[in-house]
């Protein structure tokens, strides 16, 4: 093949993947084939990477979930485009939310009406929204927060737990993830549920209390994660006071745990029926 001189020439790395692998990890693979990438997503600020990601949605054409981002902006296989979809969908979960919160404010409205509606809205945002999606992680905190006022504390817990393994695994090595406005919506859910946990433990004796322990240890994760980029944050009062607290309500949370474990279960009795 006679290839002029100056011709730009371009290659796809099977070995890269844009969703599975942060930019420092993409760019050791560059830089061990020799290789300088400015595809559109490597030429934006690092900064903004996360973001872009976080924005994530699948292809309605395509039956393989390809997943589309502001960058490119069209889906690889039918080309179909990332604002045409996006405005569809959001405009389908406006109306959903809508319906939700006038069952919400309806004194008739049942609990299998409101668990419909909630399960219409989560299925959606899973078929039609990534993972790392922000309109995905607002609705699954929803749910969850739907599920705590409810009572089904272990469901609501299973759906935290699951929404902590997928959202803070790809942007573990990210501090700009760490935002006081997602920390604060995370841990007022746990928080949520950790006190319901908390006033059920002498109200009954066989409480199980492995969901709590779970939470617990999420919680850690994050506040082990956090603490790494405290430095940049030392002088934002709210930020550094926020996490203060949650550390110690993580202590508290664990001392009460702990103590249920090693109490009688004579003395547990005794405190129910007190």
């Amino acid at each position: 093949m006679n290839i002029k001189a100056g011709t730009e020439l371009t290659v796809c790395h099977e070995s890269v993947d844009f969703f599975e692998q942060s930019r420092s990890e993409r760019h050791a693979i560059f830089q061990e084939e020799g290789v300088i990438c400015t595809c559109d997503v490597c030429s934006v600020p690092a900064s903004m990477e996360p973001y872009i990601f976080r924005n994530g949605i699948f292809c309605a054409f395509c039956e393989e979930n390809m997943e589309i981002t502001q960058i490119p902006g069209s889906c690889s296989q039918c080309h179909a485009e990332y604002e045409v979809l996006l405005e569809q969908y959001t405009t389908f979960i406006s109306y959903i939310v809508k319906e939700i919160r006038a069952k919400e404010s309806d004194p008739k409205a049942t609990q299998r009406e409101l668990a419909i509606l909630y399960g219409t809205y989560n299925s959606y945002l899973t078929m039609h929204f990534s993972e790392e999606n922000s309109l995905r992680f607002a609705g699954v905190l929803s749910f969850v927060e739907f599920l705590t006022s409810n009572g089904f504390l272990n469901h609501a817990s299973n759906v935290l737990i699951a929404l902590h393994c997928s959202y803070y695994s790809y942007y573990v090595d990210n501090a700009k993830i760490y935002s006081k406005d997602i920390d604060a919506t995370f841990f007022n859910q746990v928080r949520q549920i950790m006190e319901r946990y908390v006033d059920n433990l002498t109200n009954s004796s066989e409480m199980d209390v492995v969901y709590p322990k779970k939470l617990l240890t999420i919680m850690l994760h994050i506040l082990k994660c956090q603490e790494q980029y405290m430095d940049a944050s030392i002088d934002d009062n709210e930020i550094y006071n926020t996490f203060l607290e949650n550390y110690t309500l993580y202590y508290e949370w664990k001392k009460i745990i702990n103590s249920y474990l090693l109490m009688p279960k004579s003395l547990q009795e005794y405190l129910k029926e007190a």
